[in-house]
């Protein structure tokens, strides 16, 4: 099966900030006008001829770029909840944009592995794969050709292999349930 990914077009955080949003109220916040041009660009690429449907994360700015990309292609799209961007903070309570920022950070200087002995707030890369990769077998094992993902760039991380992903680029691989995820890049 062909996996198309689709980083989501670049959000814009300014209306969840002021509002005060925390947690998951964090991951309402839309696409800027440049990230709208991102999902319409992205949606031009001729990678995603012949794909059958748009699976997307569940997340505002990745839904916002999947419903623009369907529309101009003519695809639906399907959400898979567990398809959404890493967790900084798995209790769901991050309070802002600079807590958020901590544990990134931290997710980083650990290379997405907790320490040994220690646990963390935030979601590991292996549980990044072990939510993530159902979902694609999902979609093979229903005999899916070509499908079209919608996501973040720490699961297209894993996937790709690729270590910088930019808002809306397009990237094609192939997959089989036999896939090995990778791990930090």
């Amino acid at each position: 099966m062909k996996i198309v990914f689709i980083r989501h077009g670049e959000p814009d955080k300014t209306y969840v900030d002021e509002k005060g949003f925390i947690g998951l109220g964090r991951d309402l916040a839309p696409l800027t006008e440049n990230g709208i041009m991102q999902a319409k660009e992205a949606s031009n690429s001729s990678l995603l001829n012949r794909a059958q449907i748009i699976i997307s994360s569940p997340y505002t700015r990745a839904l916002y770029t999947a419903a623009i990309i369907s529309k101009n292609i003519g695809v639906d799209i399907l959400v898979e909840v567990d398809l959404h961007e890493f967790l900084s903070d798995k209790t769901f309570m991050v309070k802002g944009e600079e807590e958020n920022s901590l544990l990134h950070k931290e997710f980083i200087k650990y290379m997405g592995e907790y320490p040994k002995g220690e646990t963390r707030k935030w979601e590991t890369i292996p549980e990044i794969i072990k939510r993530t990769k159902p979902v694609m077998d999902k979609y093979f094992d229903l005999g899916y050709e070509k499908i079209i993902v919608v996501a973040h760039g720490g699961i297209i991380r894993r996937y790709t292999g690729i270590g910088v992903i930019a808002y809306g680029e397009v990237l094609e691989m192939e997959y089989d349930k036999d896939f090995k995820c990778y791990g930090w890049v």
